[in-house]
């Protein structure tokens, strides 16, 4: 079992070999599609 660490996306990962966890994955995906929205694209 991998245990990721589940701190918000920033320049602090820069570096980071870390494995992401599936709501850090989930909440980057779902601030993308929600600018996305917000623009009209």
């Amino acid at each position: 079992i991998l245990f990721g660490d589940d701190t918000a996306y920033g320049a602090g990962w820069n570096g980071d070999l870390g494995t992401a966890t599936k709501n850090v994955i989930y909440d980057i995906i779902k601030s993308i599609t929600d600018r996305l929205d917000a623009h009209g694209i």
